[in-house]
């Protein structure tokens, strides 16, 4: 639990893996720290609805290049948000407008992302980003939006007792997103 927050984002989102009928949604990014991200926090998520015996769905967007970086409003608006939680990965940090809006329609937020967040830019919600553990500004821990996924998640299977042996085969998708 050494990252800002890790601790209540595993909570939140242990909040909808429990809860029936909720929509879990996963806003990824287009390149390979995005993708391997997504890749880590919906495949986790649909593992614990399937272990937890739950009716949650879990869902995932990676957009392409043409509708930019980061949560969009018009995704935003096109969901579901009946018992949501989005979680952003790779990204999130400077979308104020996008989590106001899903705010007022009754939509929790987790933005998970690496970024450097902008004084007076970072959106009213819970953020796990390892810039706010970088007090030196040296590289955020070095850690990217994969490790940053994967921290999270990893903190949510100790916490909630789930085989922790099945976080290990996200480790390699933490380092192809570390290395690309």
């Amino acid at each position: 639990d050494t990252l800002t927050n890790v601790k209540e984002a595993a909570a939140l989102i242990n909040k909808y893996l429990t809860t029936n009928k909720a929509n879990i949604y996963i806003y990824g990014d287009y390149d390979s720290d995005g993708v391997n991200a997504t890749y880590i926090m919906y495949q986790a998520l649909v593992e614990l609805v399937e272990a937890f015996e739950v009716n949650a769905n879990v869902y995932y967007h990676l957009p392409n290049r043409e509708e930019g970086y980061g949560l969009s409003m018009d995704w935003c608006k096109a969901i579901d948000k009946t018992n949501a939680l989005v979680i952003t990965v790779d990204n999130g940090i400077t979308k104020k407008e996008e989590v106001e809006y899903l705010y007022s329609n009754g939509v929790e937020v987790l933005i998970t992302d690496h970024h450097k967040p902008q004084p007076g830019q970072t959106p009213d919600c819970l953020i796990v980003d390892a810039h706010l553990n970088d007090i030196d500004n040296v590289n955020a821990c070095g850690l990217c939006g994969a490790a940053v996924a994967f921290k999270v998640i990893a903190y949510l299977y100790d916490a909630y007792n789930y085989d922790f042996t099945f976080i290990k085969k996200y480790v390699a998708h933490v380092g192809i997103a570390t290395i690309t």
